[in-house]
């Protein structure tokens, strides 16, 4: 299971970012407009009645889209993908 993950506004995610994971300051400030913003699109699935009772038992699934930016930090000439950023899913 994933750890749990604290939910906060986007608008207090420049301030937020500046932070690892454990609480500390970063080294080097983190600038969001370098972060490429991405997308990719996971699948949460269900199956429908009881499978022990209807072995032809339908699997529904529907898409989930992840929005998420990813930050490339440059040391020493050499490229190093830091961490993900994740946006929290909105569902209407």
């Amino acid at each position: 299971m994933a750890p749990p993950v604290q939910v906060f506004p986007p608008s207090e995610l420049t301030a937020r970012i500046q932070y690892t994971v454990d609480g500390k300051r970063r080294k080097q400030p983190v600038k969001l407009e370098e972060c490429k913003l991405m997308e990719m699109v996971q699948y949460m699935c269900d199956v429908e009645g009881d499978p022990k009772k209807d072995p032809k038992g339908k699997v529904v699934c529907w898409p989930v889209v992840r929005s998420f930016r990813r930050y490339v930090r440059q040391v020493e000439n050499a490229l190093f993908p830091d961490r993900l950023v994740q946006f929290p899913n909105v569902r209407s």
